[in-house]
């Protein structure tokens, strides 16, 4: 009699401390605010272009370079590397410039979310040498981040005045 109590009364442990303490891996994908976010580049933008640079290729091993419009690799979820391509309408930290390129590199269990033609915050992280490998770039050009899960926070009124509450006045890029 005592050992079914003692098994459940460990299962509901077990289960209380997953449910406290998940995953650390999963981590990058919890959503914060701007001032508990240490980024390198913090600005607003219209997402312009989106291009698969990289991806897994059936026949190789490792990564390839993308050549086609990379349209295959989305839908087939191969896509590794993608470089975002925005019109930069304000800028809390990090160049202001008009147009930036940021690099967003997915895993197994991210997918591609920003959408074309959306405006959205940005805060990125300067490219790791390994980062730099998966989409290409030789190391001494500056490149920029998204977090593979982040789908950047879509820019509305409410967002823009956390921003400003948190960062405070953005500049204009040059």
């Amino acid at each position: 009699m005592r050992r079914p109590f003692l098994f459940i009364l460990t299962a509901a442990i077990t289960a209380l401390v997953l449910a406290l303490f998940p995953n650390p891996a999963a981590a990058e994908c919890v959503t914060v605010t701007p001032n508990q976010y240490r980024a390198d580049v913090i600005f607003a933008g219209t997402l312009v272009e989106k291009e698969v640079v990289s991806r897994f290729a059936p026949n190789a091993v490792g990564l390839v370079r993308v050549t086609d419009d990379g349209e295959d690799a989305l839908r087939d979820r191969t896509a590794f590397g993608l470089r975002l391509t925005f019109d930069v309408q304000q800028v809390w930290k990090g160049p202001a410039r008009k147009t930036m390129i940021v690099y967003q590199v997915l895993d197994a269990e991210s997918s591609d979310h920003l959408k074309p033609n959306t405006e959205y915050l940005i805060l990125a992280n300067r490219l790791s040498d390994q980062d730099r490998s998966s989409v290409f770039l030789g190391p001494d050009e500056e490149a920029f981040r998204l977090p593979s899960c982040s789908r950047g926070a879509v820019w509305t009124a409410d967002v823009q005045r956390d921003v400003q509450r948190a960062l405070g006045r953005s500049r204009r890029p040059e």
